[in-house]
């Protein structure tokens, strides 16, 4: 009852109109979401007013009648734990909802919702966005297009728009740096055939953050290229091979650590081909050095560099006997000017990801994306905690994949590092990498 009359708390200050039966739905999917969430990472969010607030009536916020009015076939693109996409659906039934995420487990706890609730017209999908767009079973085959906390309004647009019928809408829901992103997504909303339509400002009950609603209108198809297959598009393993090279030759002379530390570290080194150089064990003081960031790749305008500083094995959480790779990865939108000169300047904002690398079985975990502005977080833009059930198998060049390949050719033997950061909070752990790292 505490999550219901929070709820109804809530919807009231908002302005928004709740029945008993739907309060009632909404407080049977607070219950699955949380005993869900004792046994995979589903949110952060698990107070009654914090979900009834930030996930149902941020969820809400997106409801326009003169959208949703009749039965549109709706999208929800990178649905996570099914917001706003069952929200929308409970609130109201005559859409015909598709909810889309590329993790297994969040598709069967959907399933599981769906079912309990007794949702029809709901189809949950197990994909990528990436691939599924370029089905003909989805492809421009839905009125409305809706996501949340995914990505950067310029990737995002590419994930979603392709999904979108000629003048349907994308409803973005978007924080406090929508303005930003929308002067960013000019290039992309020209190419993708969107237009921007309005910015409608959402502000929820008792919370001071600044939010807001981006509705874009598809004004034209989209072109058949796009959305690109996941990763950097044709060419990039021919780059990050010469990557991978350039960093061998410039790590040759870094003392190799005692294989002996770990097995894993010594088969993953030597399948990897990151090689010892001669007579290493004499080396000289200075040859230690090495460039902090290597570029990997570069997707949808932003450069992706591995800090390779602050890259190191660390034991797996809850484990003894095996090792996995601590990863963070800057993400810079490049400016027109980059590289003109041969150099590099990264501007005051960027943000920086933070993953686990699994050798042993070549998986990987994702754990945050962070905002920075003037050398501190700013905004989390997307987070969750270690766990066991998030390891991720690699799709073949994709960004992880990359990522992934990139950390292992990178870390060698030699940099045996801390504790996991898996029991610490997101925004600890990137205040721990910028005062140890920057």
């Amino acid at each position: 009852m505490e999550f219901t009359e929070a709820l109804r708390a809530a919807a009231a200050a908002a302005g928004i109109a709740l029945s008993e039966a739907q309060l009632a739905a909404f407080t049977r999917y607070y219950e699955l979401l949380i005993a869900w969430n004792e046994k995979m990472n589903l949110t952060a969010i698990t107070a009654p007013e914090d979900v009834a607030v930030k996930h149902i009536i941020d969820s809400l916020a997106a409801y326009d009648a003169a959208l949703f009015g009749g039965a549109p076939a709706v999208i929800d693109v990178g649905t996570g734990a099914g917001f706003p996409g069952l929200p929308l659906k409970i609130f109201a039934p005559s859409i015909r909802l598709t909810l889309m995420d590329s993790l297994g487990k969040r598709v069967r706890f959907l399933e599981t919702v769906v079912s309990e609730l007794g949702l029809t017209d709901v189809a949950c999908i197990h994909a990528r966005a990436e691939e599924a767009a370029r089905d003909q079973a989805h492809r421009e085959r839905y009125d409305l297009a809706v996501s949340r906390a995914v990505a950067r309004l310029p990737v995002l647009l590419e994930y979603t728009l392709p999904f979108v019928k000629r003048g349907g809408h994308l409803l973005a829901l978007k924080g406090r740096q929508y303005e930003d992103e929308a002067r960013e997504a000019g290039r992309a909303l020209k190419l993708l055939g969107g237009a921007i339509e309005e910015m409608r400002p959402v502000h929820l009950p008792g919370l001071d953050d600044v939010r807001a609603v981006i509705s874009v209108r598809k004004e034209r198809p989209t072109p058949r290229a796009y959305p690109r297959k996941a990763g950097t598009g044709e060419g990039m393993k021919r780059f990050l091979t010469l990557c991978v090279a350039a960093s061998c030759l410039l790590t040759q002379t870094v003392v190799q650590a005692d294989a002996s530390q770990s097995p894993e570290m010594q088969t993953v080194s030597e399948s990897t081909a990151v090689q010892k150089a001669p007579d290493t064990q004499k080396k000289k003081k200075g040859n230690l050095s090495r460039e902090r960031y290597a570029q990997i790749l570069t997707d949808n305008g932003y450069r992706y560099d591995l800090d390779t500083r602050n890259l190191r094995w660390i034991p797996l959480p809850h484990s003894g006997d095996e090792y996995i790779i601590d990863v963070w990865v800057k993400l810079t939108q490049e400016s027109p000017d980059s590289g003109s000169d041969g150099t590099y300047t990264y501007p005051a904002k960027y943000y920086l990801a933070h993953y686990y690398v699994r050798p042993k079985t070549r998986q990987i975990q994702f754990l945050s994306e962070l905002e920075v502005t003037g050398g501190r977080p700013d905004n989390t833009v997307k987070g969750r905690g270690y766990q066991a059930q998030n390891w991720e198998d690699l799709t073949p060049d994709s960004i992880e994949d990359v990522i992934y390949e990139s950390a292992v050719a990178h870390v060698g033997k030699n940099n045996l590092g801390g504790s996991s950061h898996g029991n610490m909070s997101i925004r600890d752990a990137v205040e721990e990498y910028l005062r140890i790292a920057l």
